[in-house]
């Protein structure tokens, strides 16, 4: 699993994008990607899926030229394989990954969500890409100094600090919504996925929890009887999943997901992950 993979806003959309019947992009070792390279849509609206039709249809290219588009929302879709050598910066192509936002950036500029994404997902390739150099805007790249693109300052964008995750009303909707469904199966079916919701949403990276209510209920009440075997019982409780507790702090989110407590919930609750 790539760390990119655990950025929030998130939909890996490679097999579901418009391709071309008859040709296919080559594809190298992930060591080919030195560079990650900047783009704009250069269209006041779209998306993967818009830009994936055109780039097929009008251009003829085996599929959409970019590896990853942040869309207006702040969704990341990833659309190749990062060792795909698709078309977007010419002569450079085998060894630059490409991130396109959309927009047209002569007039427009990025929303928020489009800049903490592109923060997030650079900094996420620079530890998936072990020859990582450089990240460069299309401009920057041999043959394209007359292009309008990106059009923002991204050294900038890229320089400023993460923004801690702000938990919109929707955003708290669904984190209840997952939590419930883990509470409810635990880490099978639905809950399963609802749980891999729930650490996409918060980075965890942490190896998943054990699923098995008896055994907590156990370490639990050794904790409670204190003692040397309480002190282990303490630490082998964190390995597995305490669904009552996620159920708790999602409720705490949903119902005051403004307030210090539900600061307090939203830092507390990857620990349960």
């Amino acid at each position: 699993m790539y760390q990119f993979q655990s950025i929030s806003k998130f939909s890996d959309q490679r097999q579901t994008l418009p391709k071309h019947s008859l040709r296919t992009y080559r594809s190298f070792p992930i060591t080919s990607k030195r560079y990650i390279a900047i783009h704009h849509s250069l269209t006041a609206t779209g998306s993967a899926r818009a830009f994936a039709q055109y780039h097929v249809r009008a251009n003829d290219w085996p599929g959409i030229g970019y590896h990853f588009v942040i869309e207006k929302n702040g969704q990341v879709i990833w659309c190749h394989d990062p060792g795909v050598m698709s078309y977007h910066v010419g002569n450079s192509n085998q060894h630059a990954l490409g991130i396109c936002l959309t927009g047209d950036f002569r007039t427009q500029i990025p929303t928020l969500a489009q800049k903490d994404s592109l923060r997030r997902l650079v900094a996420a390739l620079k530890k998936d890409l072990p020859a990582y150099k450089e990240t460069r805007g299309h401009n920057e790249f041999p043959g394209y100094s007359w292009k309008q693109c990106p059009m923002f300052d991204y050294k900038a964008v890229l320089g400023e600090k993460l923004s801690s995750q702000h938990i919109s009303e929707p955003e708290a909707n669904e984190l209840l919504y997952w939590a419930t469904l883990v509470d409810t199966h635990g880490l099978q079916g639905a809950g399963h996925w609802a749980y891999n919701r729930l650490r996409r949403f918060f980075n965890v990276t942490t190896p998943p929890k054990k699923d098995d209510a008896n055994q907590l209920a156990y370490l639990q009440f050794l904790v409670a009887k204190g003692g040397g075997t309480g002190a282990w019982a303490k630490q082998e409780i964190a390995s597995y999943l305490d669904a009552n507790q996620i159920l708790y702090l999602a409720t705490v989110i949903h119902k005051s997901r403004l307030s210090l407590l539900a600061n307090w919930a939203k830092k507390e609750i990857p620990n349960y992950l």
